[in-house]
């Protein structure tokens, strides 16, 4: 599963083992060895790491409101569209994420 975090998040499976190890150690994943495969390592999301995860918007609401809040008003009606495309398509992007995961978890929900 770490090469193929690594692959997904386009950085080296050494870069990937160095981010998990820290991650380990913050307590936000687990890692485990597969017990089909004692070579492949497995990575699943402690409560910590979901409870994080969900906490965290894809847009920070406060920054967008400031940014907003700075343009003239027709300004402000078109990056609205602009935004609402792009919770559109993050919505997307999450639900893409967490099936490749759920893939790579081999269908566990933990993840």
């Amino acid at each position: 599963m770490v090469g193929e975090l690594a692959e997904y998040l386009k950085v080296t499976p050494s870069t990937m083992s160095l981010n998990l190890k820290r991650l380990e150690e913050a307590g936000l994943v687990t890692r485990s060895r597969a017990p089909e495969d004692r070579r492949a390592m497995n990575v699943l999301l402690t409560a910590e790491g979901t409870a994080l995860r969900d906490s965290v918007p894809a847009l920070d609401p406060a920054r967008i409101d400031t940014l907003l809040n700075r343009m003239r008003p027709d300004d402000r009606e078109r990056a609205m569209t602009g935004l609402s495309l792009l919770a559109e398509a993050a919505t997307r992007l999450d639900a893409d994420h967490a099936r490749y995961v759920r893939a790579l978890a081999g269908g566990r929900t933990e993840v």
